[in-house]
C-alpha cells in the first residue's frame, strides 16, 4: 500500500510508547520542558480542543502488542493531557533504521534540534550504526566534518553546561562550547575539575576571549 493512500486506524493512546530514538527532549511533565516547548505543547493542546480531533495522523510501527510512535510524539502528548483515549494513526513496517531516520527527518523539518538534541542524534547514529562515522554524518546532514564532531563533543561538556542547554538557557555559540571544552577538563562525574572554570553564562564573556 502506497503512503498516498494508507488506512487511518484508531489506536489507544495507553498503547503508544515513545520512541528510543527520539531526539528531542519533550516531557509530558509540563516543569520539565524548557519554556519554549511547554508553550508549544500548551498551543497544540488548544488548537486540537478547538478543532475537536486530530487533522494529521501520528506515525507508529508496530512493537509486539504494542506501538512506537516515529512521528508525532508532541500530538500524542497533547491529547493525553486533554485525556483523550484514541488517536488517529498510520502503522508503518519500519526497521530501527528507517524508524529513527524518519523521526529524525521529522523533528528536523518541523523545528530546529538544539545543538545538545543533535550531539544526541549524531552520537545515537553512530552507535546504532546507522552511520558509520562522522564522515558519513556530515555526508548525511550536508555539513562540515568538523562541524559534526563539534556537535558531538558538546555531549564531554561540564554537566552543568549539558543541564543549560537542555533547558535551552545556556550557551549555544559553537566557537564558545568548544572553548570551554578546551579550558575545562571534566572528572568521571561530568564535573569540571579546572578552577574558574568557564561554565555558565557568567564566564561566556572570558570564553569568548578565546577565539580567534
Amino acid at each position: 500500500m502506497s503512503e498516498s493512500n494508507e488506512q487511518v486506524v484508531q489506536l489507544d493512546i495507553a498503547l503508544l510508547d515513545s520512541s528510543p530514538f527520539q531526539g528531542r527532549t519533550i516531557s509530558e511533565t509540563p516543569d520539565e520542558n524548557d519554556a519554549r516547548t511547554e508553550k508549544a505543547l500548551v498551543e497544540l493542546a488548544a488548537t486540537i480542543k478547538a478543532d475537536g480531533a486530530i487533522l494529521q495522523p501520528i506515525i507508529v510501527r508496530k512493537n509486539k502488542e504494542r506501538y512506537e510512535v516515529v512521528d508525532g510524539h508532541r500530538r500524542v502528548i497533547a491529547c493525553r493531557r486533554l485525556a483523550y483515549t484514541s488517536i488517529p494513526a498510520i502503522v508503518r513496517k519500519y526497521d530501527d533504521n528507517h524508524a529513527y531516520l524518519n523521526t529524525i527527518l521529522a523533528n528536523l523539518q518541523r523545528q530546529n534540534l538544539s545543538t545538545l538534541e543533535l550531539a544526541r542524534v549524531f552520537h545515537q547514529m553512530i552507535a546504532y550504526k546507522i552511520c558509520k562515522d562522522q564522515r558519513a554524518l556530515a555526508k548525511v546532514f550536508c555539513m562540515d566534518e568538523s562541524h559534526i564532531s563539534e556537535i558531538i563533543n558538546a555531549l564531554k561538556l561540564d554537566t552543568r553546561i549539558i543541564n543549560a542547554l537542555d533547558k535551552k538557557d545556556g550557551i549555544t555559540d559553537m566557537v564558545i562550547l568548544k572553548a570551554i571544552r578546551r579550558h575545562d577538563k571534566v572528572d568521571k562525574n561530568g564535573k569540571s575539575t579546572s578552577s574558574g572554570s568557564c561554565t555558565g553564562r557568567s564566564s561566556t564573556r572570558r570564553c569568548r576571549g578565546t577565539r580567534r
